[in-house]
Parts: structure tokens; C-alpha cells; sequence
């Protein structure tokens, strides 16, 4: 929704910066999507735990990677 955002007011201020914002906002997002796909995952896998632990950790560092780089 901020990516929305910061899109519009790209075009409106013609702004390069703000879309190139908005982009990493995207991003960011489509991964966050990501790590809730794989904790619903993990609530039906036989073992939860161990699938969350499995499945979850790389997505994560790859959010915080989008967030510093």
C-alpha cells in the first residue's frame, strides 16, 4: 500500500527517487508475503516447528538483505 503510494506521488512530483523507493517497498512486501505463506505452511506440516525453523529463516534474511542494501 506505501509502494502505492510513493508510485503516485512519483508521478505527480516526477520524482525518480520515490519510484525507485516505491520498487524496494514492493519488494519488500512480496517477501513479507512470502514468510506468511510459509508459516501457514508450517501450521498444517506434521512437524510445525521444525518446518517453520526449515522454511522461514532464509526468507527472513533476505527481507532484512532488501531492507540494507
Amino acid at each position: 500500500m506505501y509502494s502505492r503510494f510513493l508510485r503516485e506521488a512519483a508521478e505527480i512530483t516526477g520524482d525518480t527517487l520515490l519510484s525507485e523507493i516505491a520498487a524496494e517497498f514492493q519488494r519488500i512486501g512480496e517477501r513479507w508475503t512470502e514468510v506468511a505463506q510459509l508459516f501457514r505452511q508450517a501450521a498444517e506440516a506434521e512437524n510445525p516447528i521444525v518446518s517453520l525453523i526449515l522454511t522461514s529463516l532464509t526468507n527472513c534474511a533476505n527481507i532484512g538483505n532488501l531492507k540494507s542494501g
